[in-house]
């Protein structure tokens, strides 16, 4: 199992989708789909799996959190064994 998905908020899809929609204006239905599969890997052949977790880990790196930029490290050390 990612040791990323310990970093998860308890509320369902739909209540995360809501409140980022009203932050954001974003449709609170295509945010809900869009992270209904968001901690699934790609297989080994698409490197865009890899791609994404580099620029967020970039993020959460400029944000200083670097509990987080561990376990995607994490992510990624295990996803290249």
């Amino acid at each position: 199992m990612s040791s990323i998905t310990c970093v998860k908020v308890k509320e369902n899809n739909t209540k995360k989708a809501g409140f980022a929609s009203f932050l954001t204006g974003y449709s609170d239905n295509t945010l809900r789909q869009s992270w209904s599969n968001i901690h699934r890997k790609g297989d080994e052949k698409d490197p865009s799996w890899e791609s994404d977790m580099r620029i967020v880990r970039g993020h959460f790196e400029e944000l200083g959190l670097s509990e987080v930029v561990k376990l995607i490290d994490n992510d990624l050390e295990s996803q290249s064994d």
